[in-house]
């Protein structure tokens, strides 16, 4: 087995959280003495997961599962959450300014971005990157076909080692640009599934016409967006878009429709 970080050859990889394992605690809760937790959580596909925990895939060797975590997880929690996650007023005063993806529906459709200094920006870009990355990795666990074809693709490898290169190295991407993290609301996690009480988890490939535009993954109030679609210049806004549309009507239909 072969550590997606490293690339070194290891007898055993870890159990690798995709979405990093605080946002489960911290957003859903611990269990109880009683075994209940603020929140359930609800994984497409998997109706074991909710009362177990979100889906940790073997990508990365210890080693470098643990300094992803030193890295950037670890710094994370209170740059995207206030310290009282059940706290609106805290929620509000948190440095997230509305963003219209203008082209996405007929009207305007906003979500929410951070605004920090370069440092923290940087990290947060870095975050949302590497979420994605173990996504698309996962998927190809899973045999997906989209995803399989890209990183066995010199393109996807290409991709693939400039991302861990951003990452754990700390060098520019120069072959594509970072994910986006944006910050849906609280609003949204009830508008998934219907219900008060549950929050949503998932990642997918978002395409068409046998070509893979991006890595979706929705964690609770969060969406993440990475466009890994080949463009000329002049064709990428058309297809960050079509990317943009596939995602939040499409893709959130569909998740939308399975949770409920």
């Amino acid at each position: 087995m072969f550590c997606i970080a490293c690339q070194k050859k290891r007898e055993k990889l870890a159990k690798s959280h995709v979405i990093p394992n605080f946002i489960r605690k911290r957003i859903a809760g611990e269990l109880d003495k009683q075994g209940h937790k603020r929140y359930k959580f609800n994984w497409i596909d998997r109706q074991d997961l909710p009362k177990q925990d979100l889906p940790k895939p073997n990508l990365m060797c210890q080693e470098c599962d643990s300094k992803l975590g030193d890295l950037i997880e670890n710094k994370m929690a209170s740059l995207i959450m206030p310290p009282n996650v059940d706290d609106l007023e805290q929620w509000k005063s948190m440095p997230i300014e509305p963003f219209s993806l203008d082209e996405v529906f007929d009207s305007q459709f906003f979500v929410g971005k951070y605004r920090y200094p370069l440092a923290e920006s940087k990290l947060l870009r870095k975050f949302a990157t590497s979420v994605a990355w173990r996504a698309l990795h996962s998927m190809k666990l899973d045999d997906r076909k989209l995803s399989t074809q890209f990183l066995n693709s010199q393109r996807g490898k290409n991709i693939d080692g400039s991302v861990r290169r951003y990452v754990f190295e700390n060098e520019d991407m120069t072959e594509i640009l970072p994910a986006q993290l944006y910050y849906l609301g609280h609003n949204f996690a009830n508008f998934l599934t219907d219900k008060d009480d549950e929050m949503p988890f998932g990642w997918a490939e978002l395409g068409e016409s046998e070509e893979i535009l991006g890595v979706g993954v929705i964690l609770g109030y969060w969406m993440i967006l990475w466009p890994v679609f080949e463009s000329k210049p002049i064709e990428y806004f058309d297809k960050l878009v079509r990317l943009e549309q596939i995602c939040f009507i499409n893709w959130v239909a569909e998740f939308r429709s399975q949770l409920n």
